[in-house]
């Protein structure tokens, strides 16, 4: 139906109502204006986004690692080829956070231009009960097309939507960034970018891939050494720079059921370290 006919019944509708309730006894009016209150607030009830969790689920975090090294390629920013690989990427980003399969909202920053498209910041915030007191939580979405960038990105996205409904101490803020870059100016763009002025970022967890781990090795998160240069960071000292055997780089093919299963745990322990780094900065900050 055309804006003007949908616009124009409307309007007909409202003026018969109220052209209705005029005439009626002033009990039966009353009556009528509570049942349209009630309907109104239905409907509107209906239309927000309804937020939930889902449990971290193996066959949907393998399936989602597959489809990307399957379908997406190489994505950078120095190729048209390169180029559509990080729209497929920021699309299918966008697809799986998307409120109808997260129950949240996927924010993005203004974007900076280059070859006639602008380049975005996508993030996800998982608010807490101190709502301005931030742990970000960063990784970049260019890359190779590579199993251990799969299971990084598929990681991430299984553990925002098993955080839907939950209120952690402090918020949690995913923030997916365009291109990897120096470490020191990763962060200090997706602080720029990502963060409100009243927002105070107590913490920054940075995720990326790793080299030559053996998955067999105690299969657990570790810190990556980190640059000089996080020295002259504004709280360099509440940054961490971590991988995972399950990240290790250096494959196109699907993944593994073993590490499709070393995955799922990654995925259930970095959710559970996260809560309680999140309750720790809490109770330093009410000390």
């Amino acid at each position: 139906m055309p804006a003007e006919s949908t616009l124009a019944t409307t309007s007909s509708s409202a003026k018969k109502y109220w052209f209705l309730l005029m005439i009626l006894p002033v009990g039966l009016a009353i009556g009528v204006v509570t049942s349209l209150v009630s309907h109104l607030r239905q409907d509107q009830k209906a239309n927000e986004v309804v937020k939930f969790s889902q449990s971290i689920d193996l066959e949907s975090l393998t399936d989602s690692a597959n489809k990307m090294t399957t379908y997406i390629g190489e994505r950078h920013l120095e190729s048209e080829e390169g180029q559509l690989a990080m729209l497929q990427m920021a699309s299918f980003l966008q697809g799986e956070l998307s409120p109808q399969n997260s129950g949240l909202v996927v924010h993005k920053d203004k974007g900076f231009p280059l070859e006639g498209r602008l380049w975005y910041h996508y993030w996800v915030n998982i608010e807490g009960k101190q709502s301005n007191n931030i742990h970000l939580v960063l990784t970049n979405y260019d890359g190779p097309k590579d199993t251990g960038e799969s299971a990084k990105i598929a990681s991430l996205i299984a553990l925002i939507q098993s955080l839907g409904a939950e209120t952690p101490p402090q918020s949690i803020r995913f923030v997916f960034a365009p291109k990897n870059q120096a470490l020191g100016e990763l962060i200090q763009e997706a602080r720029l970018r990502c963060l409100l002025p009243e927002e105070n970022c107590i913490r920054t967890t940075v995720i990326q891939t790793c080299d030559d781990v053996s998955l067999d090795a105690e299969n657990d998160w570790f810190e990556l050494p980190q640059s000089t240069e996080l020295a002259s960071l504004q709280g360099e000292s509440s940054t961490a720079l971590i991988s995972h055997p399950t990240l290790m780089s250096g494959s196109q093919n699907d993944i593994t059921e073993h590490r499709a299963k070393a995955l799922f745990s990654a995925t259930a322990k970095l959710r559970e370290t996260l809560y309680q780094t999140a309750s720790t900065a809490s109770s330093e900050a009410a000390e």
